[in-house]
């Protein structure tokens, strides 16, 4: 299974955003899947795809590739192997 992502791969304007498919991997150990309804696209995203240095050595800089959009609605479906205690 595959999903779509728009992806940042290097510094620029608008036009360095790639729409990437990749391989849908399991979740490991005490993880969840969830299912992005939607997601948002704030200041600090545009910032770092720009290569502004307002980020750096914080945890919003992100090395490249990176999707944007860490702010998200979502679903997800608890999975019994995902979160039993130990």
């Amino acid at each position: 299974m595959t999903y779509k992502s728009v992806q940042v791969a290097q510094h620029g304007g608008p036009e360095v955003l790639q729409i990437v498919e990749k391989e849908l991997l399991s979740p490991a150990a005490r993880q969840v899947r969830i299912k992005v309804l939607a997601a948002a696209v704030s200041r600090p995203d545009v910032s770092v795809r720009r290569g502004e240095s307002l980020y750096r050595g914080t945890p919003l800089d992100q090395k490249l590739p990176f999707v944007p959009g860490y702010a998200v609605i979502a679903m997800w479906k608890r999975s019994v192997k995902a979160c039993k205690r130990r």
